[in-house]
């Protein structure tokens, strides 16, 4: 019974396995992206009643991400979804304690207070968090096929 357990192990994870895994991260992906949506909503329609509370959800989602994806076990050592996640989401922690934060700021400035220079400035941080975020998206999506790939499963695209 030792060996068939040994054996056993020793093939690697099953292709459920490896789906399980990988809905596992997907499902905390989504969570940190509605979260990010609700943010920029609500920056859009200069909702400052609201938006603290919204921004400390966000980041305390990102966070919870990040620990749930990091206990995760490695399924496959040569292409790591975790790894990617993980940079994904410390990208996302970034731009929160940063640029999101900088967002937040200027929704709350008064219409009648709020200049060209604090457009510029949410132009710009805007513009920060797009390229930081796509970047790292890219790459997790990257390694996401690859391990499609290899295990023989289909990604679907619901996000």
């Amino acid at each position: 019974m030792g060996m068939f357990a040994l054996l056993f192990a020793s093939c690697g994870p099953t292709k459920k396995e490896i789906i399980k895994y990988n809905d596992t991260i997907v499902f905390e992906q989504k969570a940190v992206i509605n979260e990010e949506k609700i943010i920029l909503d609500m920056a859009s329609k200069l909702d400052v009643a609201n938006i603290d509370k919204e921004y400390t959800k966000f980041k305390d989602v990102i966070n919870a991400a990040i620990d749930k994806v990091s206990k995760l076990d490695e399924v496959d050592k040569e292409i790591s979804l975790k790894d990617a996640a993980l940079k994904l989401f410390e990208a996302y922690k970034s731009v929160a304690e940063k640029e999101y934060m900088e967002l937040v700021r200027i929704t709350k400035i008064p219409t009648e207070l709020y200049t060209i220079e604090e457009q510029t400035k949410f132009k710009d941080a805007s513009k920060v968090i797009d390229d930081k975020l796509n970047l790292e998206l890219k790459n997790f999506l990257d390694v996401q096929k690859k391990l499609a790939e290899k295990h023989k499963f289909e990604l679907t695209k619901d996000i």
